[in-house]
């Protein structure tokens, strides 16, 4: 068994962890794709990806993302005709050492509910579960039926031209974020942000991802803590949909299940669970 890792994947690399992908996932009908990419990692010198090959043939694949310095998110998969031979296992070994100079706090494993193999893995392991995200996913075709107007609360700005270094200002504030990240993440061109703005104050903001040809992807939902409960976080969803769905045929975010308020108002809009992923936690401060 050789175990490789860096911090860029090659074309042909990326070509052969998708080849993995497609039969691990086929295998336990999972969904929650690696990002394939360290564009958004606080570190871009760090290794991030950790490939395990039997022979020529990859049978094991790690991706570490980490876009603050505080933890790490795993997302990983073992082919399953090479499983129990503790390829897993030495793949999280070795990414431990890479990380240990370094001051991460812990690491979060990814984990789907309908992963059987992941579930024994984490609960044999790291059984702590930090907490649960939902993918929800929502369609052009679904919105249209659902939708209604938009209360003429606030007004809807994307973040071009002089709008943008008011969404990093607003963005790093709502979202306590830090504003070199914020304006990392501005930097791709597939990335587009908006501004909420109500009363000539900006007082919301989200971004959209273009992940492939007909979705989009929403991150950074946000609306100010002393408007919150006034309708504007409805507002804001229901102008952007109107927007956003004029380039792509679905939409999908992601939501915490620490955030239950957030979870009712995206269902109340139409979207619905595609799938379920658990953050099973290792602390790393021993190391």
């Amino acid at each position: 068994m050789t175990h490789y890792f860096t911090n860029s994947l090659t074309k042909q690399q990326k070509a052969t962890v998708r080849d993995l992908q497609k039969i691990c996932f086929a295998f336990e009908q999972l969904e929650n794709g690696p990002l394939l990419s360290n564009f958004l990692n606080i570190d871009k010198t760090l290794p991030c990806f950790f490939l395990a090959y039997e022979g020529e043939d990859l049978v094991g694949f790690l991706e570490a993302f980490f876009p603050t310095t505080e933890e790490i998110e795993i997302n990983a998969f073992v082919h399953p005709d090479h499983r129990r031979k503790g390829i897993f296992s030495a793949l999280v070994s070795e990414a431990r050492k890479v990380y240990a100079p370094h001051p991460f706090l812990q690491m979060l494993f990814q984990v789907e509910t309908s992963s059987e193999s992941g579930k024994t893995y984490m609960e044999n392991r790291f059984p702590h579960v930090d907490r649960s995200e939902y993918r929800l996913k929502l369609s052009k075709t679904r919105w249209q039926e659902k939708k209604k107007p938009a209360p003429k609360t606030g007004t809807l700005v994307e973040a071009t031209g002089e709008y943008l270094q008011l969404f990093i200002r607003t963005a790093t504030s709502l979202l306590r974020e830090d504003a070199t990240f914020i304006g990392r993440m501005m930097d791709s061109p597939k990335r587009k942000g908006y501004l909420y703005i109500y009363m000539d104050k900006p007082i919301g903001v989200m971004q959209k991802c273009e992940e492939e040809e007909s979705l989009g992807m929403l991150y950074g939902v946000a609306i100010d803590e002393a408007y919150r409960g006034q309708g504007h976080g409805k507002a804001m969803l229901q102008l952007a949909l109107d927007t956003l769905f004029d380039s792509c045929d679905f939409l999908a975010l992601e939501v915490d299940s620490q955030n239950p308020r957030a979870f009712g108002l995206y269902r109340d809009l139409g979207f619905e669970i595609e799938f379920q992923v658990n953050y099973h936690r290792l602390i790393l401060l021993s190391n």
